[in-house]
């Protein structure tokens, strides 16, 4: 399971390079964390184009890009440009289109550090294709470890928990009408494996003193827009003096 928390384009600049953002829909929208405050193109520029260029303030530090809550009518391309001073762009970075009609999408790339980062989004229809959400930063993957011995995941503390997560995919899964809850389970970690995303699960709590939401992939591929539960986390010593963590996550898509 990849988890997607750091997210440099969080209140950062953006500006449009090529076509027209719709008024209602800005491209300032794309700074938040609110899937709702959508972009859109009301003028398409080359190849029902929409650019755009977001400046991180300083060079960060990224691995991927997830565009989430997104609709086209056609297979979107992507192009990702990087740069130093804000217009010579190398735009070796990612080259795709993507194949699947999911709401989430995430491309990873050459960890790159750059400041000025420009984006392209092709093939959009006008007034009615959107993006919710972009995400550029570093990734962090959960490591795959054995089963444990004793295995407690099946009752997360016995509230309302509604799939499992275990080494990266859903384990269990059931219907239910309330917004997706997920209890996730990491088994037999290293004390080192544990303190390492306990750093990462402080980060995306701690940013601007809230929960903030974020990206988790599973092993098959599917990406959810959740936020933690608060003060749903804990670890637990097994007896081969390894760590399961376990935490819930609640759907925000």
């Amino acid at each position: 399971m990849k988890i997607y928390s750091e997210n440099f384009v969080f209140n950062k600049t953006a500006s449009v390079n090529s076509g027209t953002a719709h008024p209602n829909y800005p491209i300032t929208n794309i700074s938040t964390l609110i899937v709702a405050e959508q972009i859109r193109c009301s003028v398409a520029g080359g190849s029902g184009q929409l650019a755009f260029t977001i400046d991180m303030g300083a060079a960060k530090t990224c691995d991927y890009i997830v565009l989430g809550g997104k609709s086209f009518s056609d297979e979107m391309g992507l192009k990702v440009g990087v740069a130093d001073n804000g217009a010579d762009f190398e735009t070796s970075l990612i080259s795709a289109q993507s194949t699947t009609s999911a709401r989430n999408w995430a491309y990873a790339f050459t960890s790159t550090t750059k400041r000025y980062w420009y984006i392209w989004l092709s093939n959009i229809v006008v007034n009615t294709d959107y993006i919710g959400i972009l995400f550029l930063g570093g990734s962090y993957e959960t490591p795959h470890n054995e089963e444990p011995k004793i295995n407690l995941i099946d009752n997360f503390r016995g509230t309302n928990i509604n799939n499992i997560f275990h080494r990266g995919q859903i384990r269990t899964k059931q219907a239910d009408s309330r917004r997706g809850q997920s209890g996730i389970v990491l088994a037999n970690m290293t004390e080192t494996q544990k303190d390492a995303f306990y750093a990462e699960f402080n980060s995306a709590n701690t940013m601007n003193g809230i929960s903030q939401p974020f990206f988790i992939e599973e092993d098959d591929g599917t990406i959810s827009y959740v936020k933690f539960e608060p003060k749903r986390y804990e670890y637990i010593k097994n007896i081969e003096e390894s760590y399961d963590i376990r935490f819930g996550v609640i759907e925000q898509l």
